[in-house]
């Protein structure tokens, strides 16, 4: 049901190496950025990264939040080995997880109010299907993005 949206990202992936000709390219962020389009489009119907993206303090906060993440997810939390530092008030990576946490609920929290007003209008982008088990007889929802 999503494959356009696979095939696209990476037809503009392609696209975007054939651009660059002779220049050398770092594939390890070309296809982490494909990846995270294709994920985002399926959920938002928006591009992040490359070409075409959405507006432009919506896409630096989403890539601030992706950078925070893997920052604060390569670093040890000196209070799990020491948990004396706790108990002195020493919690800098706690804190800056809770920032975090705060910074990705802000984001997802503005996906979804951009969501319903899109539904208000006649743009629906979630989909009602069908559960895949017969005993919940609960739908669930696949999130599609743009031309799906």
């Amino acid at each position: 049901m999503l494959s356009g949206i696979r095939s696209d990202e990476v037809r503009s992936l392609l696209l975007r190496l054939l651009e660059n000709g002779a220049e050398t390219v770092d594939m390890k962020t070309a296809f982490f950025e494909m990846t995270m389009n294709v994920i985002m489009r399926m959920i938002a119907g928006k591009r992040y990264y490359g070409g075409n993206v959405v507006e432009a303090e919506e896409t630096a906060k989403f890539q601030e939040i992706i950078e925070d993440t893997f920052r604060l997810g390569g670093t040890m939390n000196i209070g799990d080995y020491l948990p004396v530092l706790r108990w002195l008030g020493v919690k800098g990576k706690e804190k800056g997880l809770r920032e975090l946490q705060r910074k990705r609920d802000r984001f997802m929290q503005g996906l979804i109010e951009e969501h319903r007003t899109r539904m208000a209008k006649g743009h629906i982008l979630l989909h009602p299907v069908e559960s895949e088990k017969e005993d919940d007889d609960r739908s669930s929802v696949i999130l599609a993005g743009e031309g799906s």
